[in-house]
């Protein structure tokens, strides 16, 4: 049966609330902080941790925006629609994070291969370049690993550029045919 004192006490202490008094919701807190956890745990079935995230979130909704109850059969219906949205809301930035977390680990895992990979390509390449003659992968050398210029290589070799870049790209091709060859994706 519904008892009038009842009904006209949660009356005035959520109109309080609503009012933003601290100390009414103070009381609130400590009156209903385990139920709310118990609908926490009854809505998600997850542990303790994540049911006290629930029901600080909750409280924070309910703080910003109670408004008057006049019975407390209606109050408790709102705090738990409160509660079931502030549960499904963090559920669900679980699953979010959780996503993102196992697609970073999955790119780790591609970059780790890809770095395997181009391990092994350079290897490759830094042999094919060892089987030049010594004159052609001088040119590479100078070209690539120092930098030089056209014009200065041919300055130290006593070639004219245009030699130069003959040679230097005669040398890349002979070396892509064979990597084609060796990776059938080069």
């Amino acid at each position: 049966m519904d008892d009038p004192a009842t009904r006209t006490d949660v009356s005035a202490r959520t109109q309080a609330i609503a009012d933003g008094d601290a100390s009414a919701f103070a009381r609130f807190y400590d009156e209903w902080f385990d139920r709310l956890c118990g609908m926490a745990r009854g809505a998600t079935g997850r542990d303790e941790s994540f049911c006290l995230d629930v029901v600080q979130e909750a409280m924070l909704k309910i703080m910003r925006s109670m408004k008057r109850f006049d019975d407390e059969k209606t109050l408790e219906a709102w705090l738990r629609v409160v509660v079931m949205r502030c549960a499904l809301d963090l559920l669900r930035a679980d699953r979010r994070r959780r996503a993102r977390e196992e697609e970073h680990a999955a790119r780790r895992r591609d970059a780790d291969r890809t770095d395997d990979r181009d391990d092994e390509r350079l290897a490759w390449l830094s042999d094919r370049v060892a089987e030049l003659d010594r004159d052609r992968s001088r040119l590479l050398a100078l070209r690539y690993r120092l930098g030089a210029t056209l014009d200065q290589i041919g300055r130290l070799v006593g070639l004219r550029p245009g030699a130069v870049d003959g040679r230097i790209g005669r040398s890349l091709a002979q070396i892509r045919a064979s990597a084609r060859e060796q990776f059938d994706d080069a």
